[in-house]
């Protein structure tokens, strides 16, 4: 695998990257018993889109790209940001 930005993920969707997206307490036994009822995996999926949609604009930004471009990614993501998430995940 190379590693263009295309290639990399903004972050794993193992447990460790969740622990990244919910802090290092997110993978002790209790806590994921707990949260597995749950079912997370559609508040982690708009994390990832949100994660490579800001990667996205930062990287177009130091390849100086035109801004409208670069825009696009930023309202993308924080059209991500205002959408309904259930509180309770």
């Amino acid at each position: 695998m190379s590693d263009t930005p295309q290639d990399r993920r903004p972050f794993d969707t193992s447990l460790q990257g969740l622990a990244a997206l919910y802090g290092p307490e997110y993978t002790l036994p209790e806590h994921l018993e707990r949260l597995r009822p749950r079912n997370l995996a559609g508040k982690r999926s708009l994390a990832l889109c949100e994660s490579a949609l800001g990667l996205e604009a930062l990287e177009g930004f130091v390849r100086r790209e035109p801004l409208h471009r670069v825009h696009e990614c930023v309202f993308g993501r924080l059209a991500l940001e205002s959408g309904p998430v259930d509180p309770r995940l």
